[in-house]
């Protein structure tokens, strides 16, 4: 978009209008740019908030699930109950999934 930017600065140049209409010009140019990055940071702001809902939502899915004792908080209980499920997925289709769970458990 500099390109832009600086294209419609040259043609203004070359017709010799004077110095406020190239002020104004490019005043347009960074209120358009400034338009742009709001607009950018509203997608950016509905994506956080949506993020922070769902984490809300999943935490307080899980506090329940603890307080109604369907899950243990102990790490290494958590870490069985993760290990035999990978265990079952790599038994159901093994090769290289096989190699990839072999080499984290054995990095952790």
């Amino acid at each position: 978009m500099t390109m832009i930017g600086s294209l419609i600065t040259s043609v203004l140049a070359y017709l010799g209008l004077g110095g406020s209409v190239m002020t104004g010009a490019v005043l347009l140019l960074v209120a358009f740019y400034l338009y742009r990055g709001v607009s950018a940071g509203r997608t950016v702001a509905t994506l956080a908030g949506s993020l922070a809902a769902y984490a809300l939502v999943l935490l307080v899915a899980v506090g329940f699930a603890i307080v109604l004792g369907w899950i243990d908080p102990h790490p290494g209980t958590a870490f069985e109950d993760v290990t035999t499920a990978v265990r079952m997925l790599i038994e159901a289709g093994s090769g290289p999934m096989g190699d990839v769970w072999t080499w984290i458990r054995g990095s952790v």
